[in-house]
């Protein structure tokens, strides 16, 4: 990934726990939360009654598919080609 696009990924999203709660939109929310924000769109999305890594791990994929379909895929130009010696004759 180049580093501009990573910048801006990183100035837009971000992923934040709560574990005792948090205010969202005038209203307190009891309970562990774990938020995804885009800070461009003002838009939240929330995984709550969840584990903190397995919250992480569903709105980590979900930032990931966000991010492919604003963006485009990511495909690196160079592949390195790799091999691997199965079988030789000494």
């Amino acid at each position: 990934m180049k580093v501009k696009l990573l910048k801006k990924i990183r100035k837009r999203y971000s992923i934040t726990h709560y574990p005792n709660g948090v205010f969202l939109w005038g209203d307190f929310y009891k309970g562990p939360i774990t938020l995804l924000t885009d800070s461009y769109d003002d838009y939240r999305y929330q995984s709550s009654n969840l584990e903190k890594v397995e919250a992480y791990q569903k709105l980590y994929k979900d930032l990931i598919y966000w991010i492919e379909k604003a963006y485009g895929p990511f495909n690196s130009k160079k592949k390195k080609i790799t091999s691997e010696t199965l079988w030789y004759k000494k």
